[in-house]
């Protein structure tokens, strides 16, 4: 009887000695009016633990909400930076009110689809920060329930609203326009969060920012890291395929020596090439003609640019085209000393430049005639 019963450890501890001691009673009595007196005491004592529980339920939560308070004529705003304030608040971001004079300012349909009370002002200088102030200094008048403010606006004479809400009682964000960014402020800590326009996400901490860096960095570490035994791994099988052709080609050849001259497989090979055509290349004897001959290289690379700059190294690979001759080997042949940058730079008529750690060569305009004589 007592394991048949599914009752919870603090039921057990009372009910079980009663049911003991309805069973100890006389069988004249019945076991129906047992079993009726365990049944109504196990609702008895049932009812007792739901009193119980009811009376030891918490206390239903304080409701409240968020409000937003906007000048549009002064900030722009768009649903991102919206929701991001939401996520800062602590309450329902229920109530949005925005002050403009909508003759003349844009995106007033846009604002109603997004919930947005409507509050037109006249024309003038201020006309919306007045109304936020008179309106927002009485704002729980008309929402009791609102705990938090978001008050938006780069205007200074919205501290003044800030102050009264916050001695009412209210958390009170101060939403301001910095260049690409919002500065979001909390005015009962001092915290201050930035939201960027650009990406339509927080600006991290530099902390935090320090932290995306060094994961990035870990990240790319690890990439490299599997690349690289990929890329051993590649090299691996590169190593064991080059051992199976070695192999296979061992095994191969010794067959062949078997085979007469006429059974083996004919290797294709490649095409003579033509012999070389006789290039008489124009003699230099002198050190003057030597100067002649870079003097005219210069200025045929550079005919259609004069006074343009060529490298030093373009002069040189002409130079041994055209003589067939390096001029290491000509000068040899002509007892000159001079290195090549030596060489040009005593030749008057080019100039000589160092553009990086490249050296450039070009023709005086004014000495071209005279060496082409």
């Amino acid at each position: 009887m007592q394991n048949s019963l599914p009752l919870e450890p603090d039921i057990q501890a009372n009910v079980l000695p009663l049911i003991e001691y309805l069973l100890k009673l006389q069988p004249s009595e019945g076991i129906e009016t047992t079993v009726r007196q365990v049944l109504q005491a196990l609702h008895y004592l049932k009812s007792l633990d739901t009193h119980s529980c009811s009376n030891h339920s918490s206390p239903p939560e304080p409701q409240g909400l968020s409000l937003l308070l906007l000048d549009a004529e002064n900030i722009k705003f768009d649903p991102h930076l919206e929701t991001f304030l939401a996520q800062l608040s602590s309450y329902p971001l229920n109530v949005k009110i925005a002050f403009a004079n909508w003759k003349n300012t844009a995106g007033d349909s846009e604002l109603y689809e997004r919930g947005y009370q409507m509050i037109h002002v006249p024309l003038g200088k201020n006309s919306a920060d007045a109304q936020m102030l008179a309106m927002g200094s009485a704002i729980r008048l008309h929402y009791p329930q609102v705990k938090e403010a978001f008050i938006c606006s780069s205007d200074w004479l919205l501290n003044h609203l800030c102050n009264e809400l916050q001695n009412q009682g209210l958390t009170v964000y101060r939403v301001r326009r910095e260049d690409d960014n919002f500065r979001i402020e909390n005015r009962q800590t001092g915290e201050i969060r930035y939201y960027s326009t650009t990406y339509n996400v927080e600006v991290p901490t530099p902390l935090d920012l320090m932290q995306s860096i060094e994961q990035l960095i870990q990240a790319e570490h690890q990439s490299l890291t599997e690349r690289l035994v990929q890329l051993s791994t590649v090299m691996n099988l590169v190593q064991q395929r080059a051992a199976i052709e070695k192999q296979e080609k061992a095994r191969i050849s010794p067959s062949l020596d078997g085979l007469s001259s006429a059974d083996k497989p004919i290797e294709s090979q490649p095409l003579p090439e033509p012999p070389p055509e006789n290039i008489v290349h124009p003699e230099i004897k002198t050190r003057a003609e030597l100067e002649k001959a870079l003097i005219k290289i210069v200025a045929n690379l550079t005919a259609e640019s004069p006074g343009q700059y060529i490298s030093i190294s373009k002069l040189s690979s002409e130079f041994h085209q055209q003589y067939g001759k390096t001029y290491k080997e000509m000068s040899g042949t002509l007892g000159i000393k001079n290195k090549f940058l030596n060489f040009l730079q005593a030749c008057s008529a080019l100039i000589i430049k160092k553009q990086g750690t490249v050296y450039e060569v070009a023709i005086r305009l004014n000495e071209v005639a005279q060496n082409f004589d």
